[in-house]
């Protein structure tokens, strides 16, 4: 019978940390404690991250906007009321 690798992997990773965490030195409080702190911190930094993804998607949509504006005379806001269907097919 063969085994998949990726289980595998996933039961030994699974009890390496069950393993670790009952080795270590620190009592069960201040583990959890660290545990809580490590979360907190990794919550605020995919926080940050999404709000800066989300300032830079902002920025290239304005760019966009700002180009299409250029080059066409006509701005977006024109272009988004109008249905392209409508306009490409005369109805």
């Amino acid at each position: 019978m063969r085994r998949c690798p990726f289980l595998t992997f996933v039961f030994g990773l699974f009890f390496g940390v069950i393993i670790g965490v009952l080795i270590a030195p620190k009592s069960g409080k201040e583990l959890r404690v660290e545990l809580s702190e490590k979360a907190d911190d990794t919550k605020k930094i995919i926080k940050k991250r999404a709000s800066d993804a989300r300032y830079d998607i902002d920025g290239v949509k304005d760019t966009i906007k700002d180009t299409i504006t250029l080059y066409t005379g006509a701005s977006i806001q024109d272009v988004e009321e109008e249905s392209v269907f409508e306009r490409e097919f005369d109805v």
